[in-house]
């Protein structure tokens, strides 16, 4: 696996006999440790040349013996075909392939022993790719500005003219990007006479996503309390 990663980061070719060897030795790789396979692969997903090494990772057989990939040879052919683009982080590589593989992310990464945080990111940008190249703002919301970024280069890659300015834009033009950024609080719902419990987390989630969508000003923190009795009884009419 070492030697396609090289491959993949350096742009060596491998000679034919020595990849006739990795080829009769590929069932080995189940001997070695998954993190040190990862490490391999994590390398190659991020290499100059990374259609290569991902060919000869196919022809060699060593993706029937790496955690998780027997089952996906055409796929992964399918991503080797890709523009041979580097990509900028790690994360795009992995959501890439799990996209096109339509696997779960949390079962893939977890076998192969990712972190928790590239776990998080890759879920959230295969999620949003699904929805791509024509998210809504709260599918953009929800996703956040690292996946959303992510997302973005893998769409990139599999639809080569797709707008990543547009994209950019239509996220920074949100007019909130956090929960922390939503003006209206549990508190004030409950000085305008909203009972603690699900219903004011229903409204408060109702609220949000309003406010994300352009259909409500992120301004109530200054309305007055006539006003926030208002907008309790057209969330209590909703729920």
């Amino acid at each position: 696996c070492g030697r396609v990663r090289f491959e993949s980061q350096l742009r060596f070719g491998i000679e034919p006999a020595t990849k006739a060897a990795i080829a009769d030795n590929a069932k080995l790789l189940v001997h070695i440790s998954v993190e040190r396979v990862a490490a391999e692969f994590n390398r190659l997903l991020t290499g100059i040349d990374r259609r290569a090494g991902l060919q000869d990772f196919i022809e060699t057989r060593l993706f029937a013996y790496a955690p998780k990939m027997a089952a996906h040879e055409t796929a992964l052919t399918q991503f080797s075909q890709l523009p041979d683009t580097q990509l900028t982080s790690l994360a795009s590589g992995w959501a890439a392939l799990i996209f096109l593989l339509r696997t779960q992310p949390l079962v893939m990464l977890k076998a192969w022993k990712q972190s928790n945080e590239l776990i998080t990111l890759v879920t959230q940008t295969v999620k949003l790719l699904q929805v791509m190249p024509n998210p809504t703002a709260w599918d953009l919301y929800q996703a956040g500005e690292a996946a959303v970024t992510t997302a973005s280069e893998v769409q990139k890659l599999l639809t080569p003219d797709f707008d990543q300015q547009q994209l950019a834009e239509a996220y920074a033009a949100l007019p909130i990007h956090s929960k922390k950024e939503l003006a209206l609080t549990g508190a004030d719902l409950i000085k305008a006479g909203v009972r603690p419990g699900p219903a004011m987390g229903k409204a408060l989630n109702q609220i949000e996503q309003r406010v994300v969508a352009g259909a409500l000003p992120n301004e109530l923190k200054s309305c007055c309390r006539s006003q926030l009795k208002c907008l309790k009884i057209v969330c209590e009419c909703v729920m």
